[in-house]
């Protein structure tokens, strides 16, 4: 009979420590999503991530893209333009990346000169703002050779439609 109370009292024990666990389990506020880290500085990011590029680069080709804005995203001005590129060496200088306003991308051939609408990141910067009126507007993001010469491979433009408020 003393065997069978001490057991009793074990099973109970076992009971009330697994339901405090259960219910310190379901208190304990689950953890927040993970927020976006900034990348790299070589803005270095898996081409899987990376939305509407002109045409699709082959995962060990260079190629440069927008992180902000996003296509399709409804913004205010002034806006803030951030480029980034994988497996291009900008720090070179045989290189520029320009940004075209609500122009289609220059053809490749076709010299891009810098103007009000074509406009080129400083070396070592990555972002920009820029002051746009209301509506709609295209940006494109293109790699050319020093000089303003598109680069003539895919993934070396990169589109985004955006409306500005």
């Amino acid at each position: 009979m003393k065997n069978f109370k001490r057991l009793r009292a074990a099973h109970r024990m076992i009971g009330l420590i697994a339901c405090a666990a259960i219910l310190i389990g379901c208190s304990t506020p689950a953890p927040a999503p993970a927020q976006p880290v900034a990348p790299a500085p070589d803005r270095s990011v898996s081409p899987d991530l990376l939305p509407r590029p002109i045409a699709t680069a082959g995962p060990d080709d260079p190629q440069v893209y927008l992180f902000e804005p996003e296509d399709g995203s409804i913004v205010t001005s002034p806006v803030l333009v951030r480029y980034g590129f994988n497996r291009l060496d900008v720090d070179s200088g045989r290189y520029q990346i320009f940004l075209l306003i609500d122009q289609t991308c220059a053809a490749p051939g076709q010299i891009i000169a810098a103007d009000a609408t074509r406009l080129i990141f400083a070396p070592g910067s990555f972002d920009m703002e820029i002051e746009l009126p209301a509506g709609p507007h295209r940006l494109c993001v293109q790699a050319t050779e020093n000089g303003g010469l598109p680069i003539d491979a895919p993934g070396m433009s990169f589109v985004v439609d955006i409306t500005v408020e």
